[in-house]
């Protein structure tokens, strides 16, 4: 007798409102992780221009992580956890050797960051049927898209004037 192991490797196809809980706990988590970046980063660097950057960075990954806490609790989502990243682990780095690094580096990560955000709820558009949510995830892809572009316009002019310097 012989058994038939085959199994279908497809799995079952997720309902939308799965698919949006699925998508609103990821971003949780990455939004999450920048609020800590920038929050921390806000602390730790001395320039003027890039704490009231962070602080306001900060700000706002806060209130997208109310956001989406908001509308998982509506929905009955499962609501992660609030994790504390450890700054000793970030990047796989360290907080201590990215702020070592400079202001340079810092931006470059922060830069990343909202970069991963902006792509990450991009395509989240192409599996979202529901307005609301695909409303909100343009707003955001949007307000990432301008956060990028500010840090590296703070980074040019940072680069700029330690030229000068």
């Amino acid at each position: 007798m012989t058994t038939d192991l085959t199994f279908d490797a497809v799995l079952p196809p997720m309902s939308e409102m799965e698919n949006i809980n699925h998508m609103m706990a990821r971003a949780l988590k990455m939004e999450r992780f920048g609020q800590c970046f920038f929050s921390l980063f806000h602390e730790l660097v001395e320039d003027e221009d890039s704490k009231i950057l962070f602080q306001h960075l900060a700000t706002e990954n806060a209130r997208n992580c109310d956001a989406f806490i908001e509308e998982m609790m509506i929905n009955e989502g499962e609501i992660a956890e609030k994790r504390i990243f450890n700054p000793e682990m970030m990047f796989n780095k360290g907080a201590r050797v990215i702020k070592d690094e400079g202001l340079t580096s810092i931006m470059g990560y922060a830069i990343e960051i909202e970069r991963r955000l902006m792509k990450f709820y991009r395509m989240a558009l192409t599996d979202i049927k529901n307005s609301g949510i695909r409303k909100l995830l343009k707003e955001l892809a949007n307000a990432k898209e301008r956060n990028k572009h500010a840090i590296e316009e703070c980074l040019v002019l940072k680069q700029m004037e330690m030229a000068l310097s």
